[in-house]
């Protein structure tokens, strides 16, 4: 995977106890991940590259997490949670990654639009 990529702001996530729920505004869905999963999404707020957040995690090129991460982002950026730029943020990232391996832990079972919000 090449290029840098950018948390949108149509991706909305809060940790709520041992999950980390996101939310893509654009379709609706929601998404259960394991709490290092914010540090990658936070990681991306700003546009950067993979290799800077392998760099910073402390991470080498041939380690199966290094391909492990190359998939999960990809999953993001199939689901519209991390969308690719062209180009990275005006400051190049320096400085170390608190890395824990992200994972998907469920998809939700229903979108925003079906769920109702009742108010007192």
């Amino acid at each position: 995977m090449s290029g840098y990529y950018h948390t949108p702001e149509s991706t909305i996530y809060r940790r709520i106890s041992d999950e980390l729920v996101v939310i893509e505004l654009q379709s609706g869905r929601f998404f259960y991940f394991n709490p290092p999963t914010e540090k990658l999404l936070d990681f991306f707020k700003e546009a950067r590259s993979l290799p800077e957040f392998v760099d910073g995690a402390g991470l080498t090129e041939k380690e199966p997490e290094k391909q492990h991460l190359e998939k999960f982002c990809q999953f993001l950026l199939e689901k519209g949670i991390l969308e690719n730029v062209g180009s990275a943020s005006e400051f190049a990232f320096v400085g170390t990654v608190d890395y824990g391996r992200p994972e998907l832990i469920r998809e939700g079972e229903r979108t925003l639009d079906e769920i109702t919000f009742l108010c007192p």
